[in-house]
């Protein structure tokens, strides 16, 4: 069976009220009603004490990316076909795709006690996802011919946004 993802606008990241100058896209997995990003948030095991300064962390840095200072390469830890947040150091990532400095898709993540993602159980399918999109992506933006727009977001030739974007394995 084919594995199909959705990427969609996520719309519940604000702007502080100023025009939105960026776009967040989330990954929904064909059938399910979370996205990833969203069961990210959910985990309660982030809020336990030892670890709640890092994902606090983490929100603050993606709120500041959204309202400020855009998605730089500086911003992420950069991986192998994927990115992660946080900056510094803890034991919880989130992982993303940078895709420019205003186009960003959120992924789940997890915790990293190990050296590598590659080696931490809890890490490493939300990685394997997240590069297969990343590398779908690529795929359906040649295809298709989409471009970026002046805030980010994927637009097809007719300048329509392209929202959801449904991604085939």
């Amino acid at each position: 069976m084919k594995r199909a993802y959705i990427l969609e606008r996520y719309k519940d990241i604000h702007n502080d009220g100023w025009p939105v100058l960026r776009t967040v896209y989330t990954i929904r997995m064909v059938g399910e009603a979370e996205t990833q990003y969203e069961k990210f948030l959910k985990r309660e095991e982030y809020r336990a004490p030892q670890f709640l300064e890092t994902f606090n962390r983490i929100l603050r840095q993606l709120a500041t990316m959204v309202n400020t200072t855009g998605f730089l390469r500086t911003a992420v830890r950069e991986e192998d076909g994927y990115d992660a947040l946080p900056m510094g150091k803890g034991h919880i990532r989130l992982l993303v795709i940078r895709w420019t400095t205003r186009t960003i898709i959120l992924g789940n993540g997890g915790f990293k006690f190990t050296r590598t993602h590659q080696e931490s159980e809890d890490l490493n399918p939300h990685r394997i996802l997240i590069k297969e999109v990343s590398k779908l992506l690529l795929e359906y933006i040649e295809e298709h011919n989409l471009t970026e727009g002046e805030c980010g977001g994927f637009f097809n030739e007719d300048a329509h946004i392209c929202d959801p974007i449904i991604l085939e394995a």
